[in-house]
């Protein structure tokens, strides 16, 4: 009785508690696989996409990270987004945070914008 950790904490090793502080990375990435990738669009604003709807990442580095879900679409932009990307595809990625004009990291990752596209139908 005396642990105080959550269940979370406790069975899963892991922190339920989601630090908010004024200047994070452009990208949290985990050793475990993530259920959900939370984009944190550049006024605050955010959505999370389940990666077991996740039907195609494509990467080019002129252009981006295009990530289609089963009801939309969702664009990365930025510079150096190589890492950003392997750790999309393999669902480590928690979270991407778009940083505007001033979002120079120690990883060299810049996440200029991000779009989400919902589809119809």
């Amino acid at each position: 009785m005396g642990d105080s950790r959550d269940l979370i904490e406790r069975y899963a090793g892991a922190s339920s508690r989601v630090a908010v502080e004024d200047e994070q990375p452009s990208f949290d990435a985990g050793e475990r696989y993530a259920a959900m990738l939370d984009c944190v669009l550049a006024g605050g604003d955010r959505a999370a996409f389940p990666y077991s709807m996740l039907l195609r990442a494509m990467f080019d580095p002129s252009s981006g990270i295009e990530l289609v879900f089963s009801g939309a679409v969702v664009t990365i932009k930025g510079r150096k987004l190589g890492e950003l990307y392997r750790a999309i595809i393999q669902h480590r990625a928690t979270s991407v945070q778009a940083k505007g004009e001033h979002g120079m990291f120690a990883s060299d990752c810049t996440v200029d914008a991000i779009e989400i596209e919902i589809l119809e139908g």
